[in-house]
C-alpha cells in the first residue's frame, strides 16, 4: 500500500500545521494547531492559505496524529499489505522530527519518529527520470499534464499531485532528452584515457632536491606507477589508483615532478647512439 504524504509547517520552528495524505482507498486532510511558543506567520499564510486563526481552531498535534494513524490503521485493516510512505524532498522528515518533540504520549511520539525514518523520498526517482538537478512536483507533473492548474500548496492537493506524478513515472519510459533543459543535470566528463606508449625505453627517477637519493629504474610506465602507488597508499588510503596513474604519466610526459621525484624517460636507441 502506497501512502503519499505532504506536511505544511511553521516558518521558523518547523512544527507541523497541516497533514495531507492520499492513497488509492481514500484521502486524509487535517489542520494542526502549533505550540503556544510558535505561530503561523504571514509568509506561511500567503503560501498555504492557512491563517493564524485557522491554526488556533485546529486539533493539537497529539489529537491530529492520533486521528491520522487511526485512519491508516482502518485502511490497512481492510487491505492488509505492506505499507510505504512517500514524500517529496527531505523537509517532511524534519517536520515530523520537530513535531515529535512536543508530543507527550511516548507511544505516539515513537510512531511519529518511526514514520519519519520510513519515508521514501520520491524526488530522487523523479530527478533521475528527467535527468535534472532539481524540480518541483508541480512542474514535473506538467510534463504529463500540460494544462495542470496552478499549485495551491494545500497539503492534500500536493499529496495527490505526488501520487499522480509517481503513477505516470511507474508506467512510462523516461524521455530520451531532458524536457526541462534549464534544469538538466550535467553529465560527468568522460575520464581521460591514458595511453601508455610502447617503446624501447626505461624510466629512471631523480629526486628533485636530494642529489644523493638513490634513483629507481623501471622498464615500463606500469612499474613506475605501481612504485608511486606503493609510496602514497600507506599515508593516504583514500587516494585513487587512477589519480596516481594520471599524475605519474603527466610527470613523465611533461617532465615535471611527482612525490618529489622526476621520472626521466630514456630512449634506449638514443642512449646507444650517444655512446
Amino acid at each position: 500500500m502506497d501512502f503519499y504524504l505532504d506536511f505544511e509547517a511553521t516558518q521558523f520552528k518547523s512544527n507541523i500545521i497541516a497533514i495531507g495524505c492520499s492513497c488509492e482507498y481514500g484521502d486524509f486532510d487535517c489542520l494542526v494547531r502549533p505550540p503556544r511558543k510558535d505561530h503561523i506567520t504571514p509568509f506561511i499564510t500567503n503560501l498555504t492559505g492557512i491563517s493564524k486563526e485557522m491554526g488556533k481552531d485546529a486539533l493539537d498535534a497529539e489529537e491530529a496524529f492520533n486521528d491520522f494513524f487511526y485512519w491508516i490503521s482502518i485502511i490497512l485493516m481492510d487491505n492488509p499489505e505492506p505499507s510505504f510512505f512517500h514524500v517529496y524532498g527531505d523537509m517532511d522528515k524534519i517536520f515530523l522530527e520537530k513535531t515529535a518533540q512536543q508530543i507527550v504520549d511516548k507511544e505516539l511520539k515513537k510512531q511519529i519518529l518511526t514514520l519519519a525514518e520510513s519515508l521514501i523520498d520520491d524526488s530522487i526517482k523523479v530527478r533521475k527520470y528527467f535527468n535534472v538537478k532539481s524540480i518541483g512536483v508541480h512542474q514535473a507533473l506538467s510534463y504529463f499534464k500540460p494544462n495542470l492548474s496552478e499549485q495551491t500548496h494545500d497539503p492534500l492537493d500536493d499529496a495527490i499531485l505526488l501520487k499522480d506524478l509517481m503513477d505516470f513515472i511507474y508506467i512510462s519510459q523516461p524521455p530520451e532528452t531532458c524536457p526541462f533543459p534549464e534544469k538538466e543535470a550535467h553529465k560527468p566528463e568522460p575520464i581521460e584515457e591514458i595511453i601508455i606508449p610502447k617503446k624501447n625505453y626505461y624510466i629512471k627517477t631523480r629526486h628533485s632536491n636530494d642529489p644523493k637519493a638513490k634513483p629507481h629504474t623501471f622498464y615500463s610506465y606500469k612499474e613506475a606507477i605501481n612504485w608511486a602507488w606503493s609510496k602514497i597508499k600507506h599515508n593516504h588510503p583514500e587516494a585513487q589508483y587512477k589519480t596516481v596513474e594520471k599524475k605519474v604519466v603527466k610527470a613523465i610526459n611533461k617532465k615535471t615532478t611527482y612525490l618529489g621525484w622526476y621520472f626521466d624517460k630514456i630512449n634506449v636507441e638514443e642512449e646507444n647512439l650517444n655512446e
